[in-house]
């Protein structure tokens, strides 16, 4: 029971980065925002990769910066995923809208 929990737990992040893919396929600014959050999610890792120490401290094993980056692309991931559900329910506010006249 354990281990289906903490799969699924470890298999969410990237379902709701699907999903938000899903939702913001649509949209006109899907490349824009595909490019932004790749630069974003890089920029992440290139930082907490060299300057990890600033934020743990002493890290002799390594885990410290291997959890921040981990949490750190997590965080992302729903604010992303945030973000699309906006700019989804933006466009379906638009299309509402522009069929309620015609």
């Amino acid at each position: 029971m354990e281990q289906i929990l903490f799969l699924t737990l470890l298999c969410l992040p990237f379902l709701l980065l699907l999903k938000t893919y899903f939702l913001t396929a649509n949209s006109k600014s899907f490349k824009k925002i595909f490019i932004t959050h790749t630069i974003v999610l890089v920029t992440y890792i290139l930082f907490l990769s060299n300057y990890s120490k600033l934020l743990t401290g002493h890290d002799a094993y390594g885990l410290g910066q291997m959890f921040l980056i981990f949490i750190f692309i997590i965080i992302h991931i729903i604010v992303g995923f945030l973000h699309g559900l906006y700019i989804d329910h933006i466009e379906k506010n638009k299309q509402t809208k522009t069929t309620k006249y015609f």
